[in-house]
């Protein structure tokens, strides 16, 4: 019993003594997930700092950086980067990394939580080979709208027929072949859709 048990704490220090010797290095860049972060007003959001080593390699850092805040009246971030919304506006938080790299990304806080999803226009048509812009804009529970086109996640559930950018041009719907799609943005965990049709242009 005594060698079973000697051979498991050897085997745990081994493998607690293989970490990639890259760990070790010089961080050369700084940057913080999501691109775009939103949150509600009373709701929390994990924010997280990656650090880029010159040897390519990257690792999640949020309790090494120094987590900063610019108005500490509208979003509370705690030093593991957990970010608490206080009141309607946007701020910039800011990371600090010991070995001297920098990162900084804006935070929208929404007044409410989002009660709906709707994407516009309703029921659009596109021809194969062309393209059309959708909006997404969330209703919150107070009544008010936000344009979250470019926070929201875009997805169609027919790439066959069309295509949508959830990237650069977020929103962005291109025609592949003829036939019907559904396309949806999600926002805060909240979904909306529209039915797209794509018509081949020979078919007048």
């Amino acid at each position: 019993m005594r060698h079973v048990i000697w051979l498991l704490l050897a085997g745990g220090l081994a493998c607690t003594g293989s970490e990639p010797a890259t760990n070790d290095a010089v961080v050369s860049e700084l940057r913080i997930r999501p691109a775009s972060p939103v949150v509600s007003r009373g709701r929390r959001i994990q924010l997280v700092a990656e650090a880029m080593t010159a040897d390519g390699f990257s690792y999640d850092q949020n309790s090494v950086v120094a987590w900063s805040v610019a108005d500490e009246s509208i979003l509370a971030v705690d030093d593991i980067g957990i970010a608490r919304g206080m009141s309607r506006g946007a701020t910039t938080v800011t990371a600090t990394h010991p070995d001297g790299p920098i990162a900084s990304v804006d935070v929208e806080v929404l007044a409410d939580d989002v009660e709906s999803v709707r994407v516009a226009p309703t029921g659009p048509a596109v021809e194969v080979g062309d393209s059309i812009e959708l909006t997404a804009t969330a209703t919150l529970q107070d009544g008010s709208e936000e344009d979250v086109t470019q926070q929201a996640s875009w997805a169609c559930n027919n790439l066959a027929a069309a295509s949508v950018d959830d990237g650069e041009n977020k929103g962005r719907v291109t025609g592949v072949e003829a036939g019907q799609a559904t396309i949806a943005a999600t926002f805060l965990g909240v979904r909306g859709t529209t039915s797209l049709t794509v018509s081949d242009g020979g078919e007048r």
